[in-house]
């Protein structure tokens, strides 16, 4: 009988599973340190605040205009040079899956066979 190359496989995965869930703990209970004092404030009601105490400027209320309302070129992909190179990779690509799938249905020649 023959004893599987990948005996060691399950034991070494279950102690890195180990070593992360105990390493994470002590990051975790870091991040949550007891608030001592008076309570901060959170973000979003600082950021709230700010923003609030902004004063709106005659840009802020103009229509946004597109800088370029025609398209740069009204040629089709398949006609530009990325296009042209994009149908001849493909066509490389079916040609060579063709190539392989003929050439794999040979006989195998192998004296273990």
């Amino acid at each position: 009988m023959r004893r599987s190359s990948y005996s060691w496989a399950k034991p070494v995965a279950s102690a890195l599973a180990l070593l992360m869930m105990f390493a994470a703990l002590p990051a975790a209970s870091a991040t949550e340190a007891p608030r001592t004092g008076a309570a901060k404030a959170s973000l979003a009601s600082a950021v709230a605040a700010k923003v609030g105490a902004l004063k709106a400027t005659p840009r802020a209320f103009q229509a946004a205009t597109p800088r370029d309302t025609n398209p740069p070129d009204d040629r089709s992909f398949l006609s530009t040079g990325r296009g042209k190179f994009a149908v001849v990779l493909m066509t490389a690509g079916l040609g060579y899956a063709a190539y392989s799938a003929f050439k794999d249905n040979d006989a195998v020649h192998s004296p273990i066979r």
